[in-house]
């Protein structure tokens, strides 16, 4: 918890990480890759720049990469929710890494849509986790917990919502 709450300068705004759920799954798609990946623990990612005007769709700028790190992903939500996010109540436990995965049976735009719901999965060292669908337009962050089942991870429910923090700076 003190490793996350020690950080303070941020690359982006909490919309990066939306931008880089999107990109990521532009990715994911575009390659035909159905599992996702594991983020590193200690490089930053490449994200291209979005482009995403209001009310209308999104696109990304490719020539455009920026940095982007779970870890400060993390770093940016509000007290409350980065210890739910951390410990869940065990202080015996914390982050070990994160995943992007792909929400089994899900669909991003309806039930026509054949874009599928992807998160960020948080996990823990005891291997407990959470996923986390960080939106643009608000503060708020889509949980879900998961358990570990069959070495994969399975929603159990969604357990509610989580906030960024609106008192970052930014370097």
């Amino acid at each position: 918890m003190d490793f996350f709450s020690a950080m303070t300068d941020f690359k982006g705004h909490r919309r990066q990480n939306n931008a880089a759920l999107k990109w990521f799954r532009k990715l994911c798609e575009r390659g035909g890759d159905d599992e996702g990946f594991t983020l590193s623990n200690s490089h930053v990612a490449a994200v291209a720049a979005i482009v995403h005007p209001a009310d209308v769709g999104y696109y990304f700028v490719e020539d455009d990469v920026r940095e982007w790190s779970w870890h400060e992903m993390v770093a940016q939500l509000d007290r409350a929710s980065l210890e739910k996010v951390v410990h869940d109540g065990d202080r015996n436990r914390g982050l070990v890494g994160c995943e992007f995965r792909p929400r089994r049976n899900s669909s991003d735009h309806g039930p026509q849509s054949r874009l599928r719901d992807w998160d960020f999965l948080l996990v823990r060292s005891d291997n407990s986790a959470v996923r986390l669908h960080p939106e643009w337009k608000t503060t708020n962050i889509s949980v879900h917990a998961v358990e570990l089942r069959f070495s994969k991870y399975e929603i159990v429910g969604k357990e509610g919502s989580l906030r960024f923090s609106n008192q970052v700076t930014f370097a």
